[in-house]
C-alpha cells in the first residue's frame, strides 16, 4: 500500500513536469524561431514478484510477474521543424528556410542561432540586439569577390565604404551616318572615359565622308591638361550597300585600340577598344552614341541588402552594386542535441556534434529569406490537448494518492 503512495507521487511529478513544458511552449509562441519541447513518459523500475520460466516437456512456460514503481520523464525533445515564414520588411531581418543555424560570436566563443532579428550598431556590425554578439560570416575584398579561404569573422561593414573607380577599356558605339553626306563632310561626337582614379575624359571623334560608302574617323582628347592619346594605325570605315558596316573589310577594322598616356597619376597607358560594329548608314540624320561603356567613378555606399544565398549586396553612388561579405551558416548531426542557453541561443554539447560550416543553397540546404524572420514552431491547439491530458492525469494520480491514504485509515482503524 506504501508503494501506491510513492507510485501516485511519480505520477504528479511527472505530469507536473509535462505541464512545466507546455507552459513554456505557450509562453514562447510569439518567440522568433522557437522549437517546442516535447516530454515524453517512461516507466519506472519494475518490481519482479515472479521471475518467468521457460517452458518444458510437460508444463508450459510462466511470464514474469511484475508490478511497476511509477513514471518519469525519459526525454524532452525539442523537434527542429520549419517554424512559418514572417514577413517583416526590415531589410536586416532574416530567416532560413531549411536547415542550418546563424553563427553569432562573443569573444572567442561561438554560439548558433535560428533567430535573425538582426541590427547593426555603431561600429557597422551586425550582431544580435538582445546580446550584442556579432553574426559571422566571410568578408569581401575591394574588388568584391568573396574566397572560400577567406576566415569566417565578423560581418562589419563600414557606412563609408567607398567602390574604387574602374578604369574604361571598351566603348561600343551605334547609330547612324548619313549616307547623302558629300565628301569631306565631318561630323563630330564625344564619348566620355573615366581613367583608373576615376577621372572623366571626353574624346572626341570625327567622322569624314570619304567616297560613297567610305568614311574616315580620327580620335583625340579635349585639349589643355597635358594628356595624349595615340592615333589608332588604320582608321577607314566602309559599309556595304544595304548600310550596314562592312565587317570584313581589311584595310578598314571595326575594332580600334587607342592608347591614352595621363599625366595624373592614373594607370598609364590606358586601352580602350573602340568599336564601330554596330554602325549602319542610311539617308539618315547623324546619330552616332556610346550605347556600351564600362568604367565608372568612385562611388559611396548607400544601401545594402541580402540575397537567398545570404551574400550581402552594397549599392553604390555610382550605380554599381558589389558584395560586401556573406553569411555562414552552421548545421549538426544531431540539432536536438544542441544546449538551449537562453536569449534563443545554442551551445554545441556532446551529442550535437560538431558544426559544418557553409553557404546557403551550397554546403547548407537552405535559403535565407531578406526581410522576414522565422515564427515559433509552437501548435496552440496540440498544446492545449497536451496540457488537458497532463492536468487529467496529476488529478488521477492525486486520487490515486488519497485513495491509498483511505485504505491505509481503514486499515489502521481496524485496530480500534
Amino acid at each position: 500500500m506504501i508503494r501506491s503512495l510513492f507510485t501516485g507521487i511519480s505520477g504528479i511529478k511527472s505530469n507536473q513536469m509535462a505541464i512545466e513544458v507546455v507552459g513554456n511552449n505557450i509562453a514562447n509562441i510569439n518567440t522568433p524561431a522557437y522549437k517546442a519541447n516535447q516530454a515524453s513518459f517512461a516507466d519506472s523500475l519494475s518490481l519482479y514478484l515472479r521471475a518467468g520460466t521457460s517452458p518444458t516437456s510437460s508444463k508450459g512456460g510462466i511470464n514474469p510477474m511484475q508490478i511497476g514503481n511509477g513514471s518519469s520523464i525519459g526525454s524532452i525533445s525539442s523537434p527542429f521543424t520549419q517554424g512559418s515564414i514572417e514577413i517583416t520588411s526590415n531589410p536586416n531581418d532574416l530567416a532560413i528556410a531549411g536547415n542550418g543555424f546563424f553563427i553569432l560570436k562573443n569573444w572567442d566563443r561561438q554560439y548558433y542561432t535560428r533567430d535573425g532579428s538582426f541590427g547593426i550598431d555603431a561600429a557597422g556590425n551586425l550582431v544580435d540586439p538582445a546580446t550584442g554578439f556579432v553574426v559571422q560570416g566571410r568578408m569581401a575584398d575591394n574588388s568584391g569577390k568573396i574566397t572560400s579561404s577567406a576566415r569566417v569573422d565578423n560581418i562589419t561593414v563600414d557606412p563609408n565604404t567607398l567602390a574604387p573607380a574602374k578604369a574604361t577599356s571598351k566603348i561600343s558605339l551605334t547609330g547612324n551616318l548619313n549616307s547623302e553626306a558629300k565628301a569631306n563632310d565631318s561630323y563630330q561626337m564625344s564619348v566620355m572615359a573615366y581613367d583608373s582614379l576615376g577621372n572623366t575624359h571626353n574624346i572626341l571623334v570625327t567622322f569624314e565622308k570619304a567616297t560613297d560608302n567610305e568614311w574616315s574617323w580620327r580620335a583625340e582628347l579635349s585639349p589643355g591638361n597635358g594628356n595624349t592619346l595615340e592615333p589608332a594605325e588604320k582608321n577607314k570605315l566602309k559599309f556595304e550597300s544595304n548600310g550596314k558596316i562592312d565587317n570584313n573589310a581589311p584595310d578598314a577594322p571595326t575594332n580600334a585600340s587607342l592608347k591614352i598616356s595621363f599625366k595624373n597619376g592614373a594607370t598609364t597607358p590606358q586601352t580602350i577598344s573602340l568599336d564601330f560594329s554596330k554602325l549602319v548608314q542610311f539617308s539618315d540624320n547623324f546619330s552616332p552614341i556610346a550605347s556600351e561603356r564600362d568604367g565608372y567613378g568612385a562611388g559611396l555606399l548607400e544601401s545594402m541588402r541580402f540575397d537567398e544565398s545570404g551574400t550581402l549586396v552594397g549599392t553604390f553612388s555610382n550605380g554599381i552594386t558589389q558584395k560586401l561579405a556573406q553569411l555562414v551558416l552552421a548545421d549538426f548531426s544531431n540539432p536536438e542535441g544542441l544546449t538551449k542557453i537562453g536569449s534563443n541561443l545554442y551551445d554545441i554539447s556532446a551529442n550535437s556534434g560538431m558544426p559544418k560550416m557553409g553557404y546557403a543553397g551550397e554546403e547548407i540546404r537552405a535559403s535565407i529569406v531578406p526581410g522576414a524572420l522565422e515564427s515559433s514552431n509552437v501548435d496552440l491547439a496540440n498544446e492545449f490537448v497536451r496540457m488537458m491530458i497532463a492536468q487529467r492525469g496529476f488529478e488521477a494520480n492525486s486520487r490515486v494518492i488519497t485513495t491509498s491514504d483511505s485504505i491505509l485509515g481503514e486499515l489502521v482503524n481496524l485496530k480500534r
